[in-house]
C-alpha cells in the first residue's frame, strides 16, 4: 500500500510538473520572454494549449512516463527562449568584468612604459608578452561584441557569458604569471618555484577546462 502511494504520488507530481511549465511558459511568452521568441512563437504556443487541453482530457490519466515524456517535449522548445534571455542578462556582466581585466593590466603595462617607479624594475621580455596577451584578448572582445550587437534578441547568441567568463580567468592568469615573472627576472631569477608551479598549474586547468567545453 505504501509502495502504491508512494508511486501515486510521483504521476500526480509529473502531471503537476507538466501543468505549471504550461503555465509558467504561457505567462513569460507575453513577459520577460516576449523579445527572445523567434518566429516560432505561434507554434509553440499552440503547442502550450494543445498541452493544456489534453491535461484535462486524454492526459487526465495517464502514467508517469508519459507525463515526464510530455514534458521533455515542451522544453525543448521553451529551453532555447530561456536560455537567450539568461544570456542576455549575464553577457553584459561578463563583458564588464572582462574589460575591467584588460583595463587593469593596460594601466600596468602603460604605467612601465613611462618609466613609472613602481613598475621601472619590471622585466622587458614579461611586460611585452602581457601586452600582447592583453591586446588579443581586447580583439577578441572587440570582436564577439561588435557580433553581437548584430544579433537580434530572439536568435541565438554569438558569444556566451560562460566562454566571456573562461576567456576573463585565462587572461587573469596570464597576466598574474607574466608579471611575476618579470618582478623576479630581475632579482637573478629567484622567483619561487612552488609559485611559478602554481601559477602554471592553474593556467593549464583554465585552458585545459576551456578546450573541453568549446
Amino acid at each position: 500500500m505504501i509502495m502504491q502511494d508512494k508511486l501515486e504520488k510521483e504521476r500526480n507530481d509529473a502531471k503537476n510538473y507538466v501543468e505549471e511549465y504550461v503555465y509558467e511558459m504561457r505567462d513569460k511568452l507575453h513577459g520577460v520572454l516576449e523579445s527572445f521568441v523567434s518566429e516560432d512563437r505561434d507554434s509553440f504556443s499552440l503547442k502550450l494549449e494543445d498541452t493544456e487541453n489534453w491535461l484535462y482530457e486524454e492526459g487526465e490519466d495517464q502514467q508517469k512516463q508519459v507525463y515526464i515524456d510530455k514534458l521533455v517535449e515542451l522544453k525543448k522548445l521553451g529551453e532555447p527562449i530561456q536560455n537567450r534571455y539568461t544570456e542576455a542578462e549575464e553577457r553584459p556582466k561578463a563583458f564588464d568584468e572582462l574589460g575591467r581585466q584588460i583595463q587593469q593590466y593596460r594601466k600596468v603595462f602603460e604605467a612601465y612604459k613611462a618609466k613609472d617607479e613602481l613598475y621601472d624594475h619590471l622585466d622587458e621580455l614579461e611586460m611585452m608578452k602581457v601586452e600582447k596577451q592583453v591586446n588579443e584578448t581586447m580583439t577578441w572582445m572587440n570582436n564577439k561584441m561588435n557580433l553581437q550587437s548584430k544579433q537580434s534578441l530572439s536568435q541565438d547568441p554569438v558569444v556566451k557569458a560562460q566562454e566571456i567568463q573562461a576567456k576573463t580567468k585565462v587572461q587573469t592568469s596570464f597576466s598574474i604569471l607574466a608579471i611575476h615573472m618579470a618582478q623576479n627576472q630581475l632579482r637573478g631569477n629567484k622567483m619561487s618555484q612552488v609559485m611559478q608551479k602554481c601559477i602554471m598549474s592553474y593556467c593549464k586547468t583554465i585552458c585545459k577546462e576551456i578546450v573541453r567545453r568549446y
